[in-house]
């Protein structure tokens, strides 16, 4: 896939982007139990319960990397706030059996190559709490102006899942799949999700629509629905 342009804010961005570092490191369990291990390229964060929540110093992932969290249940909840002045960068692997929630108020770049796959999947600019871990609707707001959601790579929520990109800026120049599930692109300056009654993935409304999406990629969602919010 030969990359298109980006506008003139992204493509700074992107050039600030220090190199990839190792897998995630830093992690703090706030709430929930979780045990992180290595194994040669492979960190693999094994957590306890319905909901977890970790904080990250970073969380970027190198091309021959895999990050990989093992859930209970394809319902159990990983949260994740990077509290990194850089972007995230995912060049590798990052997998999860459950749901994950990944938030960096500095933004995320997916690469060419990377590969991301979980039960299903928000990742947000936003900030976020433990208290969002305690259950309930999750309220995503105030989000960054600058920061950027950009991907490159290859994002699947399972089958029935849902994947949610939530940023004031967002670029899809890769493939964003959810088969019979939810796709997502939301900016806006109010974001709600919700767990789905029946236990398959998620659902989101969006108040006051606001921000960038720009989609030169694929986004899939095979019987399922496609969403996409900016302001017009």
């Amino acid at each position: 896939m030969r990359p298109a342009l980006l506008p003139l804010a992204a493509l700074c961005s992107l050039s600030c982007l220090p190199t990839a570092r190792a897998n995630p490191e830093g992690p703090v369990v706030r709430s929930g139990s979780a045990n992180v291990s290595v194994n040669g390229n492979t960190l693999t964060i094994q957590t306890g319960g319905q909901t977890t929540f970790l904080d990250w110093r970073s969380f970027n992932v190198a091309a021959n990397e895999t990050t990989r969290f093992v859930q209970p249940s394809a319902t159990s909840i990983a949260w994740n706030r990077i509290n990194d002045p850089n972007p995230s960068q995912i060049f590798g692997r990052v997998e999860a059996n459950g749901v994950l929630v990944l938030a960096n108020q500095s933004g995320f770049y997916f690469g060419p190559n990377s590969f991301v796959r979980a039960a299903s999947l928000a990742v947000t600019t936003a900030p976020i709490t433990p208290d969002m871990a305690g259950g309930g609707p999750w309220q995503f707001t105030s989000l960054p102006p600058l920061a950027s959601i950009i991907n490159y790579g290859t994002v699947q929520a399972e089958n029935g899942g849902s994947l949610y990109l939530i940023a004031e800026k967002i670029f899809n120049h890769g493939i964003l799949s959810a088969p019979d599930g939810n796709v997502g692109l939301y900016a806006g300056k109010s974001v709600l999700v919700s767990e789905r009654p029946d236990g398959r993935g998620l659902s989101a409304q969006v108040s006051l629509p606001d921000g960038t999406v720009d989609n030169q990629g694929k986004l899939i969602a095979d019987a399922g629905t496609i969403a996409l919010h900016a302001r017009v």
